[in-house]
């Protein structure tokens, strides 16, 4: 073979090794860390207040989940466990329970506008039991059938709540897709979670 034969077999080779850099077996993109597009939250504890939104259907969803990692979906929201977070299967219990959040004092509009009528629950989400993880999983809560103008949906983030949802514990950054209505957090551990601004 000539220099410039393996020149370009060289390159070739590179190419190759290049576009395959993902093995079959990779972790899916989704439940890679994206750290970088998590965006500060637009408020403090003292100042968050649930997005109104129309009820969902209660549901319950129980998964067994170990080293491996899995996607757990309940109803519109998404929780992707990534591999290594859990050392241990455990059953994983995820519920969304209207009647629990029609209570809550702490819905509220950022604009100051008036919560239209059916827009009476917050979109929440408790899991149990409280475990905590070795690498942090992404939460994707809806706020589809939420009361949300387009230019407020930005402000929408994913918060730590108390099981009665009148108390909100932490504002977590959020990354927030207005065009599917959606907020996603990185969370460390399980509990009660809620779509706030």
């Amino acid at each position: 073979m000539s220099r410039i034969d393996l020149g370009v077999v060289a390159i070739i080779i590179c190419v190759v090794a290049f576009a395959c850099d993902r093995l079959p077996t990779a972790v899916p993109q989704e439940a890679m860390s994206t750290a970088l597009l998590f965006s500060r939250p637009s408020s403090t504890r003292s100042s968050a207040g649930f997005i109104p939104c129309k009820p969902l259907p209660d549901a319950v969803v129980r998964q067994v989940v170990g080293p491996a990692g899995a996607n757990i979906e309940i109803g519109p929201h998404r929780l992707v466990i990534p591999p290594g977070a859990l050392t241990a299967a455990h059953q994983i219990e995820a519920l969304i329970y209207q009647d629990l959040v029609r209570r809550t004092t702490l819905v509220k509009l950022p604009t100051g506008r008036a919560v239209q009528v059916g827009y009476s629950v917050v979109n929440a989400v408790s899991f149990k039991p409280h475990l905590k993880f070795r690498r942090r999983a992404a939460l994707t809560l809806s706020f589809a059938n939420c009361d949300v103008l387009p230019l407020e949906s930005r402000r929408a983030t994913v918060v730590y709540a108390n099981r009665m949802m009148n108390v909100i514990r932490d504002v977590l950054p959020s990354a927030v897709d207005p065009d599917a209505g959606t907020a996603t957090a990185e969370i460390e551990h399980f509990s009660n979670y809620a779509v706030a601004w």
